[in-house]
């Protein structure tokens, strides 16, 4: 962009070093666009039509624009997670004030944190006892202190949870969770809202999956906008980047680089199908002064950033255009679109779950002039409770 192109596109294989899932391989193929002198609305009008094209082209499904968007923060209050599957409901619902005055202590406890969720979902006597329970332990093993389950039927609350919404409160939560007669409701609490959150929201993705929530054939697209530019590591005492460091923050949220990095939102938009994330991308610093601020928030010295970012310094200080752009992966949508469930059906000669070729058995062993010519020595790692090597 700072040559003077004003915009381009390339379908690319790219390699990346993650754990294996469904939606993911180490090498995969993606569609990067960047353009100048364009906002987070161009960018996303632009990828609405071409969603529309794909969808009409290819399933014959009209898809209304513009697509949705809905904030981060929103996405995680009701759903738990920022790429939330919209085509079924069962919202997280907020019963800490209803559970302040409890009289089970952990549900109190948790309400007082502001750490008391509730979900409900239609489940009309699918699951077993058995199989309720290790939903919610699992649950609250990832985020919570402890779980109630109840179940709705001829208008009241029964279950082993049932003792705990006695009188008032049993029509209170009814209302709150929208219960209809065949739901089943979860109340799980803890000591850290956002934890807590994050492992209802699992919860919710697996009874969706597990009752068949979500109707054969239907396709939900949102954006999801407005995440924070910043998240604490509270491991390392410092601030560290969502998506990447070179993410704009708003326009409103500038004076907060410095003084409140927390509050600062970024200029970011993933687009998201059926609970998948298709893409993201984002609108980028291009002033020099902002983004050696944003370096600055994660404590990143201006000498460190000199040497790790000295080329795109100087980049920005010649001038560079506002400029934007996302990145798709191809295959995630393609698997989307032939209503494969794992991306390995749609990649040709895909990876092992240990990132194995079958075809080529690669990786394979380096030999030890290939490793001398590149300058690699290996070093064998140390023996069990020994000490590190070169230490």
């Amino acid at each position: 962009m700072v040559a003077g192109y004003d915009r381009y596109f390339q379908i690319t294989k790219s390699f990346r070093d993650e754990d294996l899932r469904a939606d993911r391989q180490p090498d995969f193929t993606q569609i990067d666009i960047e353009m100048s002198f364009i906002d987070e609305t161009d960018v996303r009008r632009l990828i609405d039509g071409m969603f529309q094209l794909l969808f009409k082209s290819i399933l014959d499904i009209d898809i209304r624009l513009p697509i949705p968007a809905i904030a981060y923060d929103e996405a995680m209050a009701r759903y738990g997670c920022d790429r939330p599957d919209l085509r079924f409901g069962a919202p997280l619902t907020d019963l800490s004030a209803l559970l302040a005055d409890s009289e089970v202590p952990f549900l109190r406890e948790g309400a007082a944190k502001g750490a008391a969720i509730g979900l409900g979902v239609p489940e009309k006597g699918a699951l077993t006892r058995a199989r309720i329970e290790e939903l919610a332990r699992a649950a609250a093993a990832a985020g919570g202190t402890g779980f109630v389950w109840l179940r709705r039927a001829a208008g009241a609350l029964s279950g082993p949870g049932a003792k705990a919404f006695k009188g008032a409160r049993e029509g209170a939560l009814i209302e709150a969770l929208a219960l209809a007669d065949g739901d089943l409701a979860f109340v799980l609490a803890g000591e850290n809202p956002h934890a807590l959150r994050e492992a209802c929201g699992a919860l919710r993705t697996r009874l969706g999956g597990e009752l068949a929530l979500a109707p054969a054939g239907k396709f939900a697209l949102t954006w999801v906008v407005d995440f924070p530019l910043f998240q604490r590591d509270e491991e390392h005492g410092r601030f560290v980047a969502v998506h990447h460091p070179f993410t704009a923050p708003r326009e409103e949220d500038l004076a907060l680089l410095e003084r409140d990095p927390a509050r600062v939102k970024a200029r970011a938009y993933d687009i998201v199908v059926n609970g998948s994330e298709i893409g993201g991308g984002s609108i980028r610093m291009h002033r020099r002064e902002i983004q050696e601020a944003a370096f600055k928030a994660i404590d990143i010295d201006p000498e460190e950033a000199r040497a790790r970012f000295g080329f795109l310094l100087d980049g920005l200080s010649y001038g560079a255009p506002p400029h934007g752009g996302i990145a798709l992966g191809l295959d995630r949508l393609v698997t989307l679109l032939t209503g494969e469930t794992s991306i390995r059906e749609v990649i040709a000669f895909p990876k092992t779950q240990r990132g194995n070729c079958l075809l080529t058995d690669a990786p394979a062993a380096v030999s030890a002039a290939q490793l001398e010519e590149l300058g690699i020595a290996l070093r064998p790692p140390p023996a069990p409770g020994g000490p590190a090597s070169g230490s």
